[in-house]
């Protein structure tokens, strides 16, 4: 892992990191156990052959911190991702799972190391507590943040895709909050784009 930071004048730090990931498969995704479904003619099979995928991410982001409590930043990244993991469903064949002939024709679900993608991505994020406030109203506070995903990735088929399972391309969160004597309420808003 490399990470550096540098503050040029009081409140604003611009940081740049580096590290190398690795992400195990799920156990259950490596058992070579067999799942049938009869009435719907299908079938998920474990993969005991399936590796770890790898990521390799680089991060640069300027925040700037303010007085009396807050921070407004900006964020770019990018994740390269090597052996990457999906679901890929099949016919059986008519020699079957086992050679034998069992369930041919239904369709056989499992995870499979497919390919490589990249992730690159913004992200921006403020908050704030807003304690210059007089009387109760200084424990209030809010914060927003917003993230836009460009995704692309090579699965061994002869065109790329933008889709990548569980990423959801723009994403954004925003809230409230008020403490006051020991109370904390906080209402909070999420939204994502597919």
């Amino acid at each position: 892992m490399l990470f550096r930071s540098y503050e040029p004048r009081a409140g604003f730090i611009t940081r740049l990191s580096y590290n190398r990931a690795i992400s195990r498969p799920a156990v259950a995704s490596l058992i070579p156990t067999v799942t049938e479904n009869a009435e719907n003619n299908t079938v998920s099979m474990g993969n005991p052959d399936l590796k770890p995928y790898h990521t390799d991410n680089v991060e640069l982001s300027v925040e700037r911190y303010f007085e009396p409590v807050g921070l407004l930043s900006v964020g770019a990244f990018v994740k390269r991702i090597t052996d990457y993991t999906r679901s890929i469903s099949s016919t059986v064949p008519a020699s079957g799972i086992d050679g034998g002939g069992l369930y041919a024709g239904y369709t056989l679900t499992t995870t499979q190391n497919v390919g490589n993608a990249r992730v690159r991505g913004l992200e921006a994020n403020y908050q704030q507590q807003f304690s210059f406030l007089p009387g109760v109203f200084k424990g209030l506070g809010a914060f927003a943040n917003f993230t836009y995903l460009e995704a692309e990735g090579n699965f061994g088929a002869l065109t790329t895709t933008n889709k990548l399972a569980n990423l959801a391309p723009r994403s954004g969160n925003a809230g409230i909050n008020f403490r006051y004597r020991g109370l904390d309420v906080r209402f909070l808003a999420n939204w994502t784009a597919q």
